[in-house]
């Protein structure tokens, strides 16, 4: 790993404000996973900015500290992600490590029990999975309670690196609908951030936008070893996290098109 340097960097609203943070970035050449840190850094400073707009605007969020109801909905991830969270993973200390590991086979057996599984590994192996193919597998997950393996007693235990995805799902409507979300008489108020990180971070390789496999979080260790065969390229940090921020820019304007 690269040694970090303290950058500061400047986000303009659309209404003309400024906010300024700080984020620790590596030094010379890097891969777009080792970027995680910071971009994840930046998220915080973005959402928190655009949730308090919301707050300010009559529409604060619904969501609550202890609520745990999207820790079981399938929560799907990029290759770059996906690896990070395999490294997060590998690095923690025992015996917590090996109880998150159990958590991630108990869950694939479930899902193998259901017969789920195969058509989660069919579909989230496919360059672009169509959102026809993903609508019926996103409500049949969730109908099997899956707990996110990295929920622990109503709480993420990586709450500071969980997914962008995590981060940018959130609701103003009342809580209670979160309990039967595909019932047809719910309509989530879901909040939609001026910027699709999570979308970007699925379909980018560090240098360019990229038909990337995403897959469901609770993959990410079966698929652990392919994982760290990749070869991402290697840039310059920051000329990085530009192109990756102009590609969400890009993607968050195709979702409201």
């Amino acid at each position: 790993m690269n040694q970090l340097q303290r950058t500061t960097f400047v986000l303009s609203g659309s209404s003309g404000e400024r906010t300024q943070m700080e984020v620790d970035i590596p030094l010379g050449l890097s891969t777009f996973p080792e970027l995680m840190p910071a971009i994840h850094a930046m998220a915080e400073v973005i959402f928190a900015r655009a949730y308090a707009d919301l707050a300010r605007s009559g529409r604060p969020l619904a969501c609550e500290h202890g609520c745990a109801m999207c820790c079981h909905h399938l929560v799907m991830v990029g290759e770059a992600e996906a690896f990070w969270l395999a490294e997060l993973v590998a690095a923690m200390d025992e015996p917590l490590r090996s109880a998150v590991r159990e958590r991630f086979r108990v869950g694939l057996e479930r899902l193998e029990l259901s017969g789920l599984l195969p058509d989660l590994v069919r579909v989230f192996t496919l360059r672009t999975p169509l959102a026809e193919t993903i609508a019926p597998l996103l409500e049949s997950y969730w109908r099997l309670r899956l707990p996110c393996p990295f929920l622990e007693n109503g709480s993420c235990l990586i709450y500071a690196q969980r997914p962008l995805v995590c981060r940018q799902h959130a609701v103003t409507s009342p809580v209670i609908g979160c309990a039967t979300p595909f019932a047809p008489e719910v309509a989530l108020e879901k909040v939609l951030v001026p910027v699709d990180l999570a979308g970007a971070v699925a379909a980018f390789d560090g240098s360019q936008a990229t038909q990337s496999r995403a897959l469901p979080l609770l993959l990410c260790l079966l698929r652990e070893h392919a994982l760290r065969r990749r070869v991402y390229p290697r840039l310059p940090a920051l000329d990085m996290l530009a192109r990756y921020f102009d590609f969400a820019l890009m993607c968050y304007a195709r979702q409201t098109a």
